[in-house]
Order: C-alpha cells, then sequence, then structure tokens
C-alpha cells in the first residue's frame, strides 16, 4: 500500500501553501494511546497512521484567534490549504459556516500522538469536542486466509473488550464495527453509538488492515 495514495478528507481541496508552522503544547487524551499499544504488542506490521478531521466551527471568530495565537494561523485564506514541515494540512471553507479541516498521514507514532491531542482539544474548544479521526493501517506482503483474517479482528476484539459486528463481508474484503468503552471518542450513526472500526481487503496477492476509531476516515 501506497501512503501518498491514501484518500483524504472531503474538503482538503486546491492549492497547498507550503508554510513552517509552530504549534502549541496539548492536554492528553487516550484514544490513539490505546490503539497504538493494541499494535505495539500485538506486533502488527505499522505503516502508516492517518489523521482526519473536518470541524464545523461554533465559535468562528473565537476560533480563528486562537489559531493565529497559539498556531501562528493568521491570516487564513479561504480554501488555501496550509502545510507543516511534518505533512499536517489545514484548510478553512468560508461558505455556509465555518469550516476546518485537517489530515496527517504519517509512520511516526509519537509525532500523530501529538497532532491527535492538538486537534482534539482545539475540537473541544470550538466544535462541540467532535471527535479527530484515528486509522492505523497496516500492509501484509501475502495474502491472509479468511480464517486468519478472522482470527485478528477476534484478537483486537478481546484487546479493546468489545464485540465486532459484522456490516460487510466479501471473498476478499471484511468490515467490522463495535462499540468499545475503553475509547472515550465517538459517534452516533442511526441511532447506534460506534467508536471503532477494522478492515481487511486483499489486493494483488497482499493484505492491507484498517484500524480506525471511531470509524475509518478515508478509503481503501
Amino acid at each position: 500500500m501506497d501512503k501518498w495514495m491514501l484518500a483524504g478528507m472531503m474538503c482538503l481541496l486546491a492549492m497547498n501553501l507550503n508554510t513552517v508552522l509552530q504549534k502549541p503544547s496539548a492536554v492528553e487524551t487516550d484514544d490513539f494511546a490505546l490503539l497504538a499499544k493494541v499494535y505495539q504488542e500485538e506486533g502488527y506490521p505499522f505503516e502508516v497512521v492517518v489523521l482526519s478531521a473536518w470541524f464545523a466551527l461554533e465559535q468562528a471568530n473565537e476560533a480563528e484567534q486562537y489559531l493565529a495565537e497559539h498556531w501562528q494561523l493568521s491570516p487564513l485564506e479561504n480554501d488555501k490549504r496550509l502545510t507543516w514541515q511534518d505533512g499536517t494540512t489545514l484548510q478553512i471553507c468560508r461558505k455556509k459556516g465555518t469550516v476546518i479541516t485537517m489530515e496527517l498521514i504519517s509512520d511516526n507514532l509519537t509525532l500523530a500522538n501529538q497532532q491527535y491531542k492538538l486537534w482534539q482539544e482545539f475540537s473541544n474548544r470550538y466544535a462541540g469536542g467532535k471527535p479527530v479521526g484515528i486509522t492505523f493501517c497496516s500492509s501484509y506482503e501475502e495474502s491472509l486466509h479468511k480464517n486468519t483474517r478472522q482470527h485478528l479482528a477476534k484478537e483486537i476484539a478481546e484487546k479493546l473488550a468489545t464485540d465486532l459486528i459484522i456490516d460487510l463481508e466479501q471473498e476478499d474484503h471484511e468490515s467490522y464495527t463495535f462499540y468499545s468503552a475503553e475509547l472515550s471518542q465517538s459517534l452516533e450513526i442511526n441511532g447506534v453509538r460506534l467508536n471503532g472500526n477494522l478492515a481487511f481487503v486483499e489486493r494483488n496477492g497482499r493484505t492491507s488492515m484498517y484500524l480506525g476509531s471511531p470509524v475509518i476516515y478515508q478509503q481503501y
């Protein structure tokens, strides 16, 4: 799997303005660390982690002032994408309300964890605590048998103390959703509260595994 082929969020559009920016210190949050721990303890072949966020700002003026003061972002041009040196992108859209999108694709867990905390803190302040999407991506060099994929799914479910609900099952693709009390962020979809998503995809003799919270935010 080529990490540059991973699709971003729907509002990450237009031009790329290469700007080196600084960021503030962050507050503690556990979801990223928990998923990273599952990966490290089980020795899954980690490739990249994708962070994705889409925030409709409740207090747009205050939020933009915060970004200017604490993240050194001023002025923010409409529909122009900013890129940090670490690869994080940020874009603001001012059409029907003010929306900010952010994305990071990285193989550096420490860096990604820091950014996750910053983004979640920003969401807690100005976007009603909307979750920041986390997707851990793995790639196996061989095609895993369906029984092996199911074993991996069961292993992850046990680690997160949850039951998996299969929502798509094909010969080369399985997708599961779940709710785990171990994870603090969640979404309600059709009246059902979820905070986890697991998928396996067979392609060209290889198997890709995606573990996301609260859902997998990028295409696979």
